[in-house]
Order: structure tokens, then sequence, then C-alpha cells
């Protein structure tokens, strides 16, 4: 019955979060084009690793540009250093890359004309007998994503909040959150 009646997505709020976090996304990339370097493709891997070699970074994992290796750097390097600015662009760029689509633009596809997601549930699904979901996985939606870091590690966005784009199909019920930790249940 859960699948059918589906869980009803903002799509207009859903549709401006996409809008902005492309935005940002585009405006990291631009950032980093003009202050760094016109040709560098942040998206490859193989290119990162090039130019962290050429910015003359310790060496921290031998051939890697992941993301604990930008965390790394920005502990590390001194205040003044303007590779920090780039290791927060990339950290920013990941981070808002990820939540963009791994999560954002799958629950747009997802959703149906009704404007709801209708996810498929496992009674059987789990080795321990938990419910589980897929199609998306409903279960593994965090509630925010996204946060963003200034060169000096401060927060300068908290994230997005992507639990709110699930509203109630009517204007009279509520969706309520439900989680058992400890076999306590918990209701936020």
């Amino acid at each position: 019955e859960m699948e059918f009646i589906g869980t009803k997505i903002d799509r207009e709020k859903l549709d401006s979060m996409i809008k902005e976090i492309a935005q940002k996304i585009s405006d990291i990339e631009q950032h980093i084009k003009v202050k760094y370097n016109p040709n560098l493709n942040i998206r490859s891997q193989q290119q990162l690793t090039t130019w962290i070699a050429q910015m003359n970074l310790p060496v921290i994992k031998e051939n890697s540009a992941d993301k604990e290796v930008f965390e790394t750097y920005l502990s590390i390097l001194q205040k003044e250093d303007p590779a920090r600015d780039f290791c927060a662009k990339i950290l920013n760029f990941r981070r808002l890359h990820k939540l963009l689509f791994t999560y954002l633009i799958p629950l747009r596809d997802f959703a149906a004309k009704d404007g709801k997601i209708h996810c498929a549930f496992h009674l059987n699904g789990t080795a321990t007998g938990r419910l589980s979901s897929s199609d998306p996985n409903m279960q593994n939606i965090p509630k925010m994503a996204g946060e963003q870091i200034d060169a000096d590690g401060n927060i300068i966005h908290p994230g997005y909040n992507i639990k709110e784009l699930f509203i109630p199909s009517q204007p009279d019920m509520v969706i309520v959150n439900v989680d058992i930790k400890a076999a306590e249940l918990r209701v936020y």
C-alpha cells in the first residue's frame, strides 16, 4: 500500500534546490579556471593529481586526489597559502556534486507524474529481517547534505535539508520521523 500511495515531493522546492546547487557548482568551476588553471577539469581525478604535484604540495597519498587528501591539506597548509582556497573549493565542489547527482536529481527522476515517489519496499531484503527499500532507497537519504566550508575550514553554509522536500499528500496530514535506536523508540 505504501508503494502504491507513494511519498509526495515538493517539486517546486526540489527544482529550485537543483538550480541553486548547479549554479554553485558552476561558480566553483569558473573560480578555479580563472584563479588557477583554465584547462583544469576538476571532475578528473587524474588531472587533479597532476595539478597537486604541480602546486608542489606534500604527498599525502601517492597518485591520489581523494576527499581525505584535500581535507588533510586544508588542515596542514598555512593560512596564507593560496592552495588552501583551492582545497576548500574542491571539497565544496565534491560535496555539492554528490548532493546534486546522488540525491536530488535521482529524486526528481523517480518522482512520478502524480508528484510522488513510489519506491519499492522489501520485507525480506536484509539478513536481519528489517524492512528495506529501493528505487530510490528512501532509508538512505540524509537530513542534511552539501555543507560548505571556507579556506580556514569554517562552515559558510550548513548544507541543504533534503528531507524537507518530502511533504504530506494532503493539507491535514503530517510526516513523522521515527527511529529505533538500541530498541528505544524515538519520534522526532
